[in-house]
């Protein structure tokens, strides 16, 4: 999927830092460098693996009426729902996916607050 203009990577500094050199990869990675050139970084953001849930949850959403599948926990359930309601309102045929996954906010550098 492509990036809006001037949007980053994310968890990417904009420019390499000077004193990445000795740092460890992990350390360079998270970039807890100065950023903008105002002050270092403390927080990352990275995907937060909740036990008993899904990686991704998926809703379609139909642009004709706005009728929704609900949040389904497997793509293929949200596009099923799409076809079916297709099937019965055969000039519904545009959708939009909602998609979302569980992220976590942790310190830059390593340690818990």
């Amino acid at each position: 999927m492509g990036r809006l203009p001037g949007e980053r990577p994310a968890g990417r500094c904009l420019r390499p830092a000077p004193e990445a050199a000795g740092r460890t990869e992990r350390e360079q990675r998270a970039c807890p460098v100065r950023r903008f050139g105002l002050h270092p970084a403390r927080w990352i953001m990275r995907p937060d693996p909740v036990r008993d849930a899904p990686e991704m949850i998926h809703e379609l959403v139909c642009t004709t009426c706005e009728v929704a599948s609900g949040a389904q926990g497997d793509f293929d359930a949200a596009r099923d729902w799409a076809f079916a309601h297709t099937d019965a309102n055969p000039t519904h045929l545009r959708y939009f996916e909602m998609a979302a996954r569980p992220w976590r906010v942790v310190p830059a550098d390593g340690d818990r607050p």
